[in-house]
């Protein structure tokens, strides 16, 4: 059900530390540690669960990320500052980079952030293993969201992730 890494996802290093421990709160009430690569600095869980069971993680009523619906008070306040963040991630890469080209988003969601990048001019990509919140993507963006990393072809490159 978990599985422990021996290397950092990123760099491949074997050099890391326990970061911090968090619970979730919200689904399982697990206690996961994460970790902090001291050779290129990204933060990780570990050990993590493996991708077989990471839905179970995200599939609760509460979780908003999965869908754009706004029938109570707390949901309309999600999608309205998730709607205002997106604009803000989109106009905080177009800082970094001179030109606009291939973006890639992993674990999309529902697709407001790549489709606010398609809008402002990008080549988006979406990966959304969740099938609801992939559907709905899908239907604002169409066949650019794909359910796993494994759908890209193994030689596509992202100027963006």
């Amino acid at each position: 059900m978990i599985e422990r890494l021996v290397k950092c996802p990123l760099c491949k290093s074997g050099l890391f530390l326990n970061a911090i421990e968090v619970k979730d709160h919200a689904v399982s009430k697990e206690n996961f540690i994460i970790c902090n690569c001291t050779k290129c600095s990204i933060k990780f869980t570990n050990p993590r669960p493996k991708l077989e069971h990471i839905d179970r993680y995200y599939d609760f009523i509460e979780y908003y990320s999965h869908n754009d619906s706004t029938k109570n008070f707390t949901q309309l306040i999600y999608q309205t500052i998730k709607k205002r963040a997106t604009k803000g991630k989109v106009k905080l890469i177009n800082s970094f980079v001179s030109k606009k080209g291939t973006l890639l988003d992993y674990g999309c969601g529902t697709g407001e952030f790549i489709l606010r990048a398609k809008e402002n001019g990008w080549n988006v990509t979406g990966i959304e293993p969740n099938e609801k919140a992939r559907n709905i993507a899908s239907d604002k963006l169409g066949a650019i969201t794909l359910a796993s990393i494994d759908s890209l072809p193994k030689t596509q490159q992202f100027d963006v992730i």
